[in-house]
């Protein structure tokens, strides 16, 4: 079983949509939105210890043109969370359903 953590992130102004476009692309980040409140980005991050969750972050996310700042928070339930895709297809899946 792996570690989940999710990544705070303050961007450069008006780099928000870029940064969370970017991270999407990133190995290791399961899901980078771009946020209201006062953090402009947050990232769900896989890896199989700790120290892959710091090599994500130190490596991939904090070199990132327009990161600012991050605060990471490991998560701490047992059962993993859907990715997008995972949302989407149930949402078709779902869709499906409804239309018959």
């Amino acid at each position: 079983m792996g570690v989940t953590a999710y990544v705070l992130i303050n961007t450069s102004p008006g780099r928000a949509m870029d940064v969370a476009k970017s991270l999407q692309n990133t190995a290791g980040v399961t899901i980078a939105d771009a946020i209201t409140g006062e953090y402009d980005v947050i990232a769900r991050i896989e890896g199989a210890d700790v120290n892959a969750i710091g090599g994500i972050i130190v490596e991939s996310i904090q070199k990132v043109e327009g990161v600012f700042k991050t605060v990471t928070c490991l998560a701490v339930t047992s059962e993993p969370l859907p990715s997008h895709a995972e949302v989407g297809q149930r949402v078709q899946h779902s869709d499906r359903l409804e239309s018959h």
